[in-house]
């Protein structure tokens, strides 16, 4: 417009930074937020002593701040992945400052101790609840890390590829995109109009989980766990139609579910209001596009009657938006990312890293590839 061209990100070497990243590199920094949360637990436990009232509103006032000071430096000169760290970290304070509560409750409140005695319960009130403290928020921390890099990537690739359309538009374009050839979805239908969907040929379904609940019981990660269980019934041995493919988008909902009513029906609301109950960034989403598979409510049936722990149902685009561009927008809003493509037999991994080929083999796939 005036002729001057903001800079570029380079979209590439910001996944690969983020990629290279290990946890030990932001430990100085977490290291802050572990000395916030022993000041925090000295006033909680000093406040204990002086009753049960004045010591609960101390508690109270002490994890607001906590909670707030955590979130105001998490925002402030940090980049997204140091961000979204400090925000799996704090869960750690917050069990300290609680765990810091309860001991002083039930010790320090009248107990009449000598100031020395009362020194060494006081190391050791403030010592544990920080070990302990630390041990969650480093643990919630090493086993999102790896998908929180992998929604960043996926949100900076989604922000890169918008911009050819919205300067298409500018040059007098009628907003109608074309899938680029790299497009996964693209290249399994080429030869289509870029939002032609047929009824009864291509479907999508979202499938819905509790990773928290998951996470409990699968002692590692909820992805392996919940793919273990769907990709079985997307293999060949399940496939029906000449040319069966279909693409695989998962990751956490990062949106509120008020952003994403719009897209589905409106029988699914009881879904999104569950997910909203639990947290929408507690719930892994798995969706799939395709066809010539099994059928989204057939998939739906399948891991009901199983009783697929933390499995919370299914959710579908409502009439107005069976198009490609509102699946886009709709997937990019959550940032999930694409996982994988199958085409009959071939298993081609996209960000999919939660099986081994021999794994994926054995689930009844013949050839595994790799999208460079």
């Amino acid at each position: 417009m005036d002729g001057k061209q903001a800079p570029q990100l380079d979209v590439e070497a910001a996944i690969r930074d983020y990629e290279a990243r290990s946890i030990s590199a932001s430990m100085p920094r977490l290291a802050v937020a572990g000395a916030l949360a022993i000041a925090g637990f000295v006033a909680v436990v000093l406040g204990n002593r002086a009753g049960w009232i004045p010591g609960g509103i101390i508690t109270i006032f002490v994890l607001i701040a906590y909670l707030a000071l955590i979130e105001v430096i998490a925002s402030r000169n940090n980049d997204a992945l140091e961000a979204l760290r400090w925000r799996r970290f704090r869960a750690g304070g917050s069990l300290g400052l609680a765990l810091g509560a309860a001991f002083g409750f039930a010790i320090l409140n009248g107990s009449g101790k000598s100031p020395t005695a009362l020194s060494v319960i006081l190391a050791f009130l403030v010592l544990l609840p920080a070990a302990a403290g630390f041990a969650v928020g480093y643990l919630n921390l090493r086993l999102r890390d790896q998908g929180d890099k992998g929604k960043l990537a996926a949100k900076l690739r989604t922000a890169a590829s918008a911009k050819p359309a919205h300067s298409a538009r500018g040059r007098g374009s009628s907003g109608a995109t074309t899938p680029s050839i790299t497009d996964p979805v693209a290249k399994m239908s080429a030869g289509r109009a870029p939002n032609e969907v047929r009824p009864g040929d291509e479907t999508v379904g979202f499938y819905w989980f509790d990773s928290r609940l998951i996470s409990e019981i699968a002692a590692g990660s909820y992805g392996r766990f919940v793919y273990e269980r769907m990709l079985p019934h997307l293999a060949p041995s399940r496939q029906s139609g000449s040319k069966p493919w279909c693409v695989l988008y998962d990751g956490d909902c990062m949106t509120s579910v008020d952003n994403l009513r719009w897209y589905f029906r409106e029988q699914d609301r009881g879904i999104l209001d569950g997910a909203a109950g639990i947290d929408e960034n507690l719930c892994y989403v798995v969706a799939v596009l395709g066809a010539g598979i099994a059928t989204p409510q057939a998939l739906d049936s399948t891991l009901r009657l199983k009783h697929v722990p933390g499995y919370l149902g299914l959710s579908m685009p409502g009439a107005a938006n069976q198009g490609r561009d509102a699946l886009e927008r709709c997937r990019m809003t959550m940032a999930l990312s694409v996982a994988a493509r199958i085409d009959g037999a071939t298993f081609c991994r996209i960000s999919y890293n939660f099986h081994s080929d021999d794994e994926l083999k054995a689930m009844g796939f013949k050839n595994i590839t790799q999208k460079q």
